[in-house]
């Protein structure tokens, strides 16, 4: 057989990726031209439904085979009511897909793989676990559109699990049910941790929560590790919810307003996927550039994670493990009451310690086809995935934003255009509405990428991830709100060409008119009274005048007794001066002047009593404006 030319390799690559990304209307061919792509086969059969059941639901009705019409085409309707059943079936799964008049009426999924129990529960992302829908449910909402773009993405999901699976039980199905549960570990011994320290955040005078507060953000997803979800929104697979943008405003707005902001609608998910580009490195690979996309296996040892973290209540792992000692197969701890007799490794965790060593060869393989994809995208320093160890990575650029399209990222052109700037000067001026400029300039000393996904085999590092990660979200939220209330005669690209040409921004940008303080914060809400609806409103002007007034001015309050003008900068003096710099992978400072403050844990901490105020304000507002 002729070899295939290499160099035709990218661009056959590159058409059906695009082929991918727009795979046409519901409908059984590209139902089944897209299947076939994905390695299932597919075939068509007309059923018939019984008339004991409830009508249109073909779950309560007896369906049989219409032998007589085996050769009719798809959709005939000669006798009775008709079901078109689009079957595609794969060496593990099999998916039912029922057409009823030409809509998708019901899905059904059957598997080989039976989950074992663990503890006395099943974590199965495909039936569902604590409450969630199950994939079925997911894929007949995503069939119910009038694109298969969804519906895509999620057969792709299923088709690497089913293509890539080692053999049971060391498929990727209970893999991940026992990487769910290891997660569920974790997190009930942060929680039981933080219970014994709840007190201590109250009692520190640098903290600008309490402790409520901060079990409360730990509930929710936004301390800690995360909050564990399985399937959401239009999405399968399992998650954790790590962030939402403004999350003290919105509980506000939902509790005290009944709205809910586009920002509770939309949070910050870390989606775990599977890479295709597993198993074994060329040192060619190992060379490339992994930046713009290509991923590879991470080694063993770098999965094992050897070095050891101390114990804390964010972190509270530590990863543990003589690697000549620990048998692949022991059952005590690691291995649970319901998997023993399966003698594979089902606890990672304990009391604090990971348990992965060198010698989980089956566990490791599963681990280095881990994928973290973060919806939506978040501009972090590049040097932070160095830290972690992690080569394999993929960043958002104008270049591939087609094809990394997670269809959560959100319009950010204001915070894109500010780094890309960033990147180039390390500084930027903004004038703001109030008249006051301000220069703003990271010292990170490397480029800032928009990730996208990052190839994480290092599984004992993840809730350290998930805290830097947490860090740069606040941030981006305070810059990105920052930059809402630049003049509104000022844009980037003008500053831009200030900076280029020498001129100051007083020069380059016309003053704005005198006394007009106005600030206006466009956000998208929905009404609680309403949620079914899944429709947004856009309230712009009641948000408004509930952030500024209801909320903001609540915490802004908290410093009118210390604010002073600033005089000198108002009248077209030095600008005021706001400094960004990474002191450790989990630390952020924020310097305006005299006063240094660390964002840590998502949260901004001050240096001193002085400035516990403002590192509050800064918390629950995520607006730098009040404290200009």
């Amino acid at each position: 057989m002729p070899t295939i030319d290499p160099e035709l390799l990218a661009p056959l690559f590159k058409i059906s990726d695009i082929l991918l990304k727009r795979p046409g209307k519901v409908s059984i061919d590209s139902i089944k031209r897209l299947s076939n792509i994905y390695g299932f086969e597919t075939f068509t059969d007309t059923l018939a439904l019984e008339n004991n059941g409830k009508e249109g639901d073909v779950k309560n009705n007896l369906v049989y085979n219409l032998s007589s019409h085996s050769g009719s085409p798809i959709n005939a309707r000669e006798v009775g009511l008709l079901v078109d059943r689009l079957s595609l079936s794969g060496k593990i799964l099999l998916i039912d897909i029922d057409f009823l008049e030409g809509i998708v009426n019901n899905v059904s999924i059957s598997s080989a793989i039976n989950l074992q129990p663990i503890d006395g529960e099943v974590y199965d992302f495909l039936e569902g676990w604590n409450g969630v829908e199950p994939v079925e449910n997911i894929l007949l909402s995503n069939l119910r559109c009038n694109t298969l773009d969804q519906f895509n993405k999620n057969l792709r999901i299923l088709s690497q699990f089913d293509r890539l699976s080692l053999n049971p039980p060391n498929d990727l199905f209970n893999f991940f049910s026992q990487l769910t549960y290891n997660l569920v570990t974790v997190h009930k011994y942060q929680e039981k941790k933080l219970e014994e320290h709840q007190q201590d955040f109250t009692n520190d005078p640098s903290c600008a929560l309490n402790g409520d507060e901060v079990t409360r953000n730990f509930n929710e997803g936004y301390f800690g590790l995360g909050k564990i979800l399985l399937n959401q929104q239009t999405k399968i697979g399992l998650f954790l919810k790590i962030w939402e943008d403004n999350r003290f405003v919105n509980r506000y707005l939902d509790e005290k307003k009944g709205v809910k902001t586009r920002e509770v609608l939309t949070p910050y998910f870390i989606h775990f996927k599977i890479t295709e580009n597993i198993r074994n490195d060329t040192g060619e690979d190992k060379d490339e550039d992994k930046e713009t996309g290509g991923v590879s296996a991470v080694t063993i040892t770098s999965a094992v994670g050897v070095e050891t973290t101390p114990h804390s209540i964010t972190n509270g792992v530590s990863a543990t493990g003589d690697v000549s000692t620990v048998d692949t197969m022991d059952e005590t701890p690691e291995t649970t009451k319901s998997a023993e007799s399966s003698g594979i490794k089902v606890r990672w965790f304990d009391n604090g310690d990971w348990l992965i060593n060198a010698n989980d060869t089956a566990l490791n393989s599963n681990l280095n086809s881990l994928v973290l994809e973060l919806c939506p995208s978040i501009w972090i320093p590049q040097d932070l995935l160095m830290e972690f160890g992690l080569q394999d990575y993929e960043v958002r650029t104008t270049d591939n934003d087609f094809f990394n399209n997670n269809q959560q990222d959100f319009d950010d052109l204001n915070l894109d255009k500010f780094y890309s700037r960033i990147n180039k000067n390390h500084a930027i001026e903004l004038r703001l509405e109030s008249g006051k400029t301000i220069r703003v300039t990271y010292l990170i000393g490397c480029p800032m990428v928009k990730i996208f996904k990052i190839t994480f085999g290092r599984l004992t590092k993840l809730c350290d991830l998930v805290n830097s990660l947490r860090n740069w979200c606040l941030l981006n939220s305070l810059m990105r709100n920052l930059l809402e209330h630049r003049a509104k005669d000022m844009e980037i690209e003008a500053i831009s060409n200030a900076e280029e040409n020498g001129t100051s921004i007083a020069e380059a940008i016309p003053s704005v008119v005198a006394g007009d303080t106005t600030t206006t914060t466009k956000t998208t809400v929905s009404s609680t009274t309403d949620d079914t609806s899944g429709e947004k409103e856009d309230l712009g002007e009641m948000v408004e005048d509930l952030r500024l007034d209801d909320v903001m001015k609540e915490y802004a309050s908290l410093l009118d007794q210390d604010r002073t003008d600033d005089v000198s900068s108002e009248n077209g003096s030095a600008p005021d001066l706001l400094s960004i710099e990474d002191l450790e992978s989990d630390e952020i400072a924020l310097i305006k002047g005299n006063d240094t403050m660390k964002i840590k844990d998502g949260m901004v901490y001050s240096k001193d009593k002085e400035n516990v105020r403002m590192a509050e304000i800064l918390t629950k507002t995520e607006q730098l404006v009040e404290i200009l």
